[in-house]
Protein backbone atom coordinates (compact mmCIF):
# COMPACT_ATOMS: atom_id res chain seq x y z
CA UNK A 1 0.00 0.00 0.00
CA UNK A 2 1.28 3.59 -0.99
CA UNK A 3 1.77 5.71 1.95
CA UNK A 4 -0.62 9.20 1.90
CA UNK A 5 1.24 12.30 1.72
CA UNK A 6 -1.39 15.13 2.62
CA UNK A 7 -0.51 19.08 3.06
CA UNK A 8 -2.13 22.06 4.13
CA UNK A 9 0.01 25.40 3.70
CA UNK A 10 -3.39 27.30 5.88
CA UNK A 11 -2.27 28.02 9.55
CA UNK A 12 -6.53 26.91 10.14
CA UNK A 13 -6.95 23.98 7.92
CA UNK A 14 -5.02 20.83 9.34
CA UNK A 15 -3.22 18.33 6.98
CA UNK A 16 -5.44 15.75 8.01
CA UNK A 17 -8.68 15.98 10.12
CA UNK A 18 -10.24 13.06 10.94
CA UNK A 19 -13.89 13.43 13.28
CA UNK A 20 -15.69 10.41 14.97
CA UNK A 21 -19.12 10.40 15.99
CA UNK A 22 -21.59 8.26 18.16
CA UNK A 23 -18.60 6.42 20.21
CA UNK A 24 -16.48 6.40 17.20
CA UNK A 25 -12.43 7.24 17.37
CA UNK A 26 -11.61 9.91 15.37
CA UNK A 27 -7.94 8.97 14.52
CA UNK A 28 -6.75 4.81 15.10
CA UNK A 29 -3.22 4.22 13.52
CA UNK A 30 -1.32 0.90 14.27
CA UNK A 31 1.85 -0.23 13.60
CA UNK A 32 3.47 -4.15 13.55
CA UNK A 33 6.75 -2.83 14.81
CA UNK A 34 7.06 1.12 14.01
CA UNK A 35 5.47 3.94 15.60
CA UNK A 36 2.02 4.44 14.90
CA UNK A 37 2.40 8.02 14.87
CA UNK A 38 4.86 10.19 14.74
CA UNK A 39 3.86 14.01 15.30
CA UNK A 40 6.58 16.78 14.78
CA UNK A 41 5.88 20.46 14.71
CA UNK A 42 9.50 23.00 14.08
CA UNK A 43 7.70 25.57 16.85
CA UNK A 44 4.59 24.12 18.05
CA UNK A 45 2.95 21.61 19.94
CA UNK A 46 4.14 17.48 18.37
CA UNK A 47 0.31 15.90 19.90
CA UNK A 48 -1.97 18.38 21.22
CA UNK A 49 -4.61 16.23 23.17
CA UNK A 50 -7.75 17.40 25.08
CA UNK A 51 -11.10 15.99 25.92
CA UNK A 52 -14.25 17.51 28.29
CA UNK A 53 -14.95 14.50 30.30
CA UNK A 54 -12.45 11.82 29.29
CA UNK A 55 -9.22 11.86 28.26
CA UNK A 56 -6.68 13.76 26.44
CA UNK A 57 -4.28 11.16 25.15
CA UNK A 58 -3.73 7.47 26.06
CA UNK A 59 -0.69 5.85 25.36
CA UNK A 60 0.17 1.83 25.63
CA UNK A 61 2.95 -0.04 25.64
CA UNK A 62 3.74 -4.14 26.14
CA UNK A 63 0.11 -5.24 25.75
CA UNK A 64 -2.71 -6.59 23.02
CA UNK A 65 -2.77 -3.45 20.19
CA UNK A 66 -6.37 -2.72 21.59
CA UNK A 67 -5.26 -2.28 25.21
CA UNK A 68 -5.15 1.68 24.59
CA UNK A 69 -8.63 1.67 23.61
CA UNK A 70 -10.04 -0.65 26.77
CA UNK A 71 -7.71 1.74 29.16
CA UNK A 72 -9.67 4.61 27.89
CA UNK A 73 -13.09 3.01 28.60
CA UNK A 74 -11.50 1.79 31.98
CA UNK A 75 -10.72 5.28 32.94
CA UNK A 76 -13.72 6.40 32.37
CA UNK A 77 -14.93 9.89 32.76
CA UNK A 78 -12.07 12.42 34.01
CA UNK A 79 -9.81 15.26 33.50
CA UNK A 80 -6.78 13.12 32.64
CA UNK A 81 -4.76 15.44 30.29
CA UNK A 82 -2.27 12.41 29.58
CA UNK A 83 -2.64 8.67 30.61
CA UNK A 84 0.48 6.32 29.16
CA UNK A 85 1.20 3.02 30.26
CA UNK A 86 3.58 0.45 29.71
CA UNK A 87 4.40 -3.02 31.39
CA UNK A 88 7.68 -3.65 31.02
CA UNK A 89 9.14 -0.59 30.47
CA UNK A 90 8.64 3.41 29.85
CA UNK A 91 4.85 4.73 30.28
CA UNK A 92 5.95 8.35 28.78
CA UNK A 93 10.06 9.23 27.95
CA UNK A 94 10.74 13.06 27.77
CA UNK A 95 13.46 14.35 26.22
CA UNK A 96 14.01 18.42 26.05
CA UNK A 97 15.95 21.23 27.76
CA UNK A 98 19.06 20.51 25.19
CA UNK A 99 19.62 16.72 25.80
CA UNK A 100 20.55 13.88 23.48
CA UNK A 101 17.54 10.97 24.28
CA UNK A 102 19.00 7.77 25.65
CA UNK A 103 18.93 4.85 22.44
CA UNK A 104 21.66 2.93 23.34
CA UNK A 105 21.19 -0.19 25.79
CA UNK A 106 17.93 -1.06 28.51
CA UNK A 107 16.42 1.94 29.30
CA UNK A 108 15.07 1.90 32.88
CA UNK A 109 11.62 0.36 34.07
CA UNK A 110 9.55 3.81 34.80
CA UNK A 111 6.04 5.31 34.69
CA UNK A 112 8.21 8.84 33.59
CA UNK A 113 11.96 8.96 31.97
CA UNK A 114 12.74 12.52 31.52
CA UNK A 115 15.89 13.99 30.20
CA UNK A 116 16.87 17.06 30.67
CA UNK A 117 20.41 17.43 29.49
CA UNK A 118 21.55 20.66 30.38
CA UNK A 119 17.86 22.01 31.10
CA UNK A 120 15.60 20.80 33.75
CA UNK A 121 14.41 17.18 33.62
CA UNK A 122 10.88 17.94 35.18
CA UNK A 123 9.53 21.78 35.57
CA UNK A 124 6.52 21.12 37.32
CA UNK A 125 4.13 24.05 38.37
CA UNK A 126 0.97 24.15 40.60
CA UNK A 127 -1.33 26.66 42.45
CA UNK A 128 -1.73 23.20 45.07
CA UNK A 129 0.80 20.40 45.00
CA UNK A 130 3.30 20.61 42.20
CA UNK A 131 4.37 16.69 42.52
CA UNK A 132 2.71 13.89 44.09
CA UNK A 133 4.99 10.46 44.68
CA UNK A 134 3.67 8.01 46.83
CA UNK A 135 5.50 4.34 46.91
CA UNK A 136 4.33 1.20 48.72
CA UNK A 137 7.44 -0.08 49.02
CA UNK A 138 10.26 1.96 47.68
CA UNK A 139 11.67 5.34 47.04
CA UNK A 140 8.61 7.92 46.58
CA UNK A 141 11.07 10.23 44.38
CA UNK A 142 14.44 9.70 43.18
CA UNK A 143 16.41 12.61 41.76
CA UNK A 144 20.08 13.10 40.61
CA UNK A 145 21.79 15.84 39.04
CA UNK A 146 25.66 16.32 37.69
CA UNK A 147 26.08 19.69 38.95
CA UNK A 148 22.83 21.07 39.82
CA UNK A 149 19.96 20.18 42.59
CA UNK A 150 18.98 16.72 41.99
CA UNK A 151 15.07 18.23 43.80
CA UNK A 152 14.50 21.74 44.21
CA UNK A 153 11.52 22.49 45.80
CA UNK A 154 10.23 26.16 46.45
CA UNK A 155 6.87 27.81 47.98
CA UNK A 156 6.38 30.96 48.71
CA UNK A 157 3.98 29.99 51.79
CA UNK A 158 3.87 26.39 52.38
CA UNK A 159 6.48 23.86 51.83
CA UNK A 160 9.46 23.58 49.69
CA UNK A 161 9.59 19.70 49.90
CA UNK A 162 7.70 17.10 51.88
CA UNK A 163 8.57 13.94 52.40
CA UNK A 164 6.08 11.19 54.77
CA UNK A 165 6.57 7.82 55.88
CA UNK A 166 4.80 5.14 58.30
CA UNK A 167 7.77 3.65 59.38
CA UNK A 168 10.85 4.38 57.53
CA UNK A 169 12.46 7.81 56.61
CA UNK A 170 10.66 10.30 55.60
CA UNK A 171 13.69 12.47 53.90
CA UNK A 172 16.94 10.82 53.86
CA UNK A 173 20.14 12.95 52.40
CA UNK A 174 23.34 11.22 51.74
CA UNK A 175 26.43 13.07 50.89
CA UNK A 176 28.83 9.87 50.62
CA UNK A 177 32.37 9.66 51.54
CA UNK A 178 33.06 13.56 51.34
CA UNK A 179 30.17 15.81 50.31
CA UNK A 180 27.68 17.16 52.79
CA UNK A 181 24.03 15.65 53.70
CA UNK A 182 22.08 18.04 54.37
CA UNK A 183 22.67 21.81 54.52
CA UNK A 184 20.61 24.51 56.01
CA UNK A 185 20.39 28.04 55.63
CA UNK A 186 18.15 29.80 58.07
CA UNK A 187 15.89 28.49 60.81
CA UNK A 188 15.95 25.17 61.71
CA UNK A 189 12.90 23.51 63.43
CA UNK A 190 12.83 19.75 65.55
CA UNK A 191 9.43 18.68 66.56
CA UNK A 192 8.18 15.65 68.09
CA UNK A 193 9.97 13.51 70.47
CA UNK A 194 13.33 14.12 69.49
CA UNK A 195 12.82 17.77 71.26
CA UNK A 196 11.62 18.92 74.19
CA UNK A 197 12.00 19.56 78.15
CA UNK A 198 11.89 18.16 81.70
CA UNK A 199 12.00 19.20 85.16
CA UNK A 200 14.97 17.72 87.98
CA UNK A 201 12.89 18.36 91.45
CA UNK A 202 14.93 20.08 94.72
CA UNK A 203 17.46 17.69 95.46
CA UNK A 204 17.32 15.42 93.37
CA UNK A 205 20.40 13.24 91.55
CA UNK A 206 19.37 11.38 88.72
CA UNK A 207 16.18 11.54 86.21
CA UNK A 208 14.65 9.11 84.07
CA UNK A 209 13.04 10.14 80.94
CA UNK A 210 10.75 8.17 78.97
CA UNK A 211 11.10 8.68 75.23
CA UNK A 212 10.57 6.98 72.56
CA UNK A 213 13.40 8.48 70.27
CA UNK A 214 15.42 7.43 72.18
CA UNK A 215 18.07 4.66 71.32
CA UNK A 216 21.25 3.07 73.31
CA UNK A 217 23.52 5.14 70.69
CA UNK A 218 21.44 8.21 70.77
CA UNK A 219 23.43 11.75 70.86
CA UNK A 220 21.55 13.73 73.50
CA UNK A 221 21.82 17.57 73.68
CA UNK A 222 21.13 18.92 77.60
CA UNK A 223 20.41 22.48 78.06
CA UNK A 224 19.63 23.96 81.81
CA UNK A 225 17.49 26.50 81.58
CA UNK A 226 17.55 26.87 85.05
CA UNK A 227 21.11 27.38 87.21
CA UNK A 228 21.71 24.23 88.18
CA UNK A 229 24.61 24.79 90.70
CA UNK A 230 25.94 21.51 89.28
CA UNK A 231 27.37 19.41 86.92
CA UNK A 232 24.83 17.55 84.53
CA UNK A 233 25.33 14.85 82.07
CA UNK A 234 23.45 11.62 81.13
CA UNK A 235 24.11 8.98 82.86
CA UNK A 236 22.48 6.02 80.82
CA UNK A 237 20.80 5.32 76.88
CA UNK A 238 18.43 2.98 75.94
CA UNK A 239 15.54 2.08 73.94
CA UNK A 240 12.93 4.46 74.70
CA UNK A 241 14.35 6.10 78.07
CA UNK A 242 17.58 8.12 78.94
CA UNK A 243 18.59 8.90 82.45
CA UNK A 244 20.42 12.40 83.58
CA UNK A 245 22.66 12.78 86.40
CA UNK A 246 23.72 15.47 88.52
CA UNK A 247 26.83 15.59 90.28
CA UNK A 248 25.14 16.73 93.28
CA UNK A 249 21.81 16.98 94.84
CA UNK A 250 20.01 19.91 93.10
CA UNK A 251 19.49 22.93 95.49
CA UNK A 252 16.28 23.71 93.79
CA UNK A 253 14.29 22.36 90.90
CA UNK A 254 16.10 22.90 87.12
CA UNK A 255 14.04 22.75 84.24
CA UNK A 256 16.40 21.07 81.41
CA UNK A 257 15.29 21.58 77.71
CA UNK A 258 17.20 17.96 75.27
CA UNK A 259 17.74 17.29 71.54
CA UNK A 260 17.97 13.81 70.58
CA UNK A 261 20.03 13.00 67.66
CA UNK A 262 19.91 9.22 65.96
Amino acid sequence: MASGVFDSSNPSVPAVGATGTDGADGLYSQSDTGAGVIAISDSSVGVLGFSVTSVGVVGASGGPAAEAIALRSALGEGSIGVFAQSQSGIGVHAVGGGATATAEGPLPVAAVFAEGGPGTGINATSDSTAIIATSGSGIGVQASCQNGPGIQGGSITSTGVSGTTESGIGVAANGGSAGVALQVIGKVEVQGNSVGSVTMAKNAKTLTVPNAAATANSLILLTPLDNPQAFLWIGARSAGSFTIEASEALPTKVNIAFLIVN
